[in-house]
């Protein structure tokens, strides 16, 4: 089954889920910055690290000003196996704040769903795969979705976008 890069009209929503920390996070919780979101899971044997990498790129690349703005979130579409101290060893490869989020399945799916994003367990046993959608969602200050990016756009025009997104929004 092939998934989309890019959703219709993706909606985001409030959520409540756990983080790498054990601390209980909501969306809330990220007013006031810019979030880089991304939906993935720490098994992942390709596109989940190689996609928290190119976050780690986009912030080196992005002036500091702006960079220092934006905080990276993962959260999982494999809240069976992501635990929170999982989370925690994956997120440690990546850039310093780097939050990775996972909950209960129901959580997840709600959460999934209300990003249109989608998730399919390829597999029975243990080492099984998730084919899920791969999009970095750009939120902004006040908790509303701006802008989404197909994961496998270069970092360079991935920030050069989100440079040019912010530098003409007057209040997100």
């Amino acid at each position: 089954m092939l998934f989309p890069e890019t959703v219709e009209e993706p909606s985001g929503g409030p959520f409540t889920l756990v983080d790498h920390t054990g601390k209980v996070r909501s969306n809330t919780d990220f007013f006031g910055s810019y979030v880089l979101l991304y939906f993935g899971y720490t098994y992942c044997p390709d596109v989940c690290p190689v996609s928290l990498q190119a976050t780690n790129d986009i912030l080196d690349i992005l002036p500091e000003d702006i960079a220092e703005q934006i905080i990276p979130v993962m959260i999982s579409v494999d809240p069976e196996r992501d635990t929170p101290e999982q989370m925690a060893q994956f997120v440690q490869n990546f850039h310093p704040r780097t939050i990775g989020l996972t909950g209960t399945v129901e959580q997840i799916q709600k959460v999934s769903q209300d990003f249109q994003v989608i998730s399919e367990k390829s597999g029975t046993d243990d080492s099984y795969l998730i084919d899920h959608t791969s999009i970095f969602f750009l939120i902004g200050p006040k908790g509303a979705l701006l802008k989404r990016f197909p994961s496998l756009l270069a970092p360079e025009t991935i920030a050069s976008q989100i440079q040019e997104f912010l530098s003409t929004r007057s209040s997100p």
